[in-house]
Parts: structure tokens; C-alpha cells; sequence
């Protein structure tokens, strides 16, 4: 594994990467891999899937988000940040607008101070290509893109990592289905088309980002 990231930062000046299902690689080599990454590029972005899966490693020695304090540099998907402002992932609650107990959205639009000790360790999100696109947890819930605008603003201006599934912008769905890994392309497929059907939550969108990128710039 090491090998393999090193030879793709060498050659190919990538930008990061994201590890799937870190939590079942041990500690070591997840703090190894940074170690030489950051030779080649110091600023490289290092994340993945922190969950804490039965493995043959202690957990204590695991890759997981639990053990952050023993991987700095790595950010982990927040599941934290998904069930408290997306809902459910069965689409059974409304999430931040429930609302949240002040207690609750102050911890997750602060970077998750109750897990992390660091904002940037902190992906945040409501959709990625598990479970449920939002436009999906929406109809379920009988709601429509007008709520979208709630969620999308939520992830971008929360602290740490925003992150969006593409098509989250233009309100693209999956059709129902919750776990597509297995379904056709007429699943999921990018319909390009909603772009112009929801041109106004990805302009609602594009500009949160440009926002953000604006302040992170100025305050550094």
C-alpha cells in the first residue's frame, strides 16, 4: 500500500487520497504513509472510512476515527455530522431540521469538538455514494430540493472539510434505491439534465463555495 501511494504522488503529482475502509489497516502503516507522502507533498490531503469493523487487529491499534489522536494528518468521514444534520440513513428523521438541540448543531458546525480535537480532521457531509442520495431521503420524508438549500448550507459552512456527492447540487437522485453499488447505470448515472431542472441550488451552491474559499483565503 505504501508503495503503490508513494509511486502515484511521484509520478502523477496527485492531489490525496481517500481510504476505504481505513479503519481495518492498522495504525502503523496509516502514520508511515503520511510520513512519506509529506516528503514528496506537504500539503497532501489524506481521508478515509474511520468506521471500527471487526478485523484481525486490535482496536486499539486500528485505523479508525476513534484513534485519531494517533493519526494526525488523516481526516475521517464524519457519522457524527451526517446523522445529526442529514437524519437517519433509513430517512426516518429530518435531521437539522428536526431542529437540532442547540447543544447538538453547535457541536457539529464547530468541526465535532466532542470527537476531534482538530476541525480538519473533520469530513463533513449528508450524502456520498452509500446509502441514500438526499433527494431520496427527502421524497421519503415527503420534502422536495426547497429543503436542500437547509443541508447543502449546513455542509459547506460547517467547520472542517465540506463534502459533496456529485449531482448533490442539482438534486440528483438514485431512483429510491439506498445502495446502488450493485444496481445498472439507469441507477447511477448522472442526469445531467436536473442541472438545468435545479440551476438554482447549484447556483446557490457554487457561490456558498466560493464564499467559503474567499474567507478561508483572507484569514490565512
Amino acid at each position: 500500500i505504501k508503495d503503490a501511494c508513494i509511486y502515484f504522488v511521484e509520478q502523477f503529482d496527485i492531489d490525496g487520497y481517500r481510504f476505504d475502509l481505513m479503519g481495518i489497516t492498522d495504525i502503523k502503516t496509516m502514520n508511515e504513509i503520511r510520513d512519506e507522502l509529506i516528503k514528496i507533498k506537504p500539503n497532501i490531503f489524506l481521508y478515509g472510512e474511520g468506521w471500527n469493523m471487526a478485523c484481525g487487529i486490535e482496536e486499539s491499534e486500528r485505523a479508525t476515527m476513534q484513534n485519531h489522536k494517533q493519526l494526525p494528518g488523516y481526516a475521517y468521514f464524519n457519522d457524527h455530522f451526517r446523522n445529526e444534520v442529514g437524519g437517519k440513513l433509513d430517512g426516518s428523521d429530518l435531521g437539522i431540521l428536526e431542529p437540532l438541540p442547540q447543544e447538538v448543531l453547535d457541536d457539529v458546525m464547530n468541526g465535532s469538538p466532542s470527537i476531534f480535537d482538530n476541525p480538519n480532521q473533520s469530513i463533513n457531509y449528508v450524502e456520498c455514494h452509500d446509502n441514500y442520495a438526499l433527494a431520496d431521503k427527502l421524497e421519503i420524508l415527503g420534502l422536495g430540493v426547497k429543503e436542500a438549500y437547509h443541508y447543502i448550507e449546513a455542509t459547506i459552512k460547517a467547520k472542517g472539510h465540506p463534502f459533496l456527492q456529485i449531482g448533490q447540487s442539482f438534486f440528483r437522485n438514485k431512483q429510491g434505491v439506498e445502495n446502488s453499488y450493485k444496481s445498472p447505470d439507469e441507477i447511477n448515472m448522472i442526469r445531467w439534465e436536473f442541472l438545468d431542472k435545479h440551476s438554482e441550488l447549484n447556483q446557490f451552491t457554487k457561490e456558498l463555495i466560493l464564499n467559503r474559499t474567499h474567507n478561508v483565503s483572507s484569514n490565512n
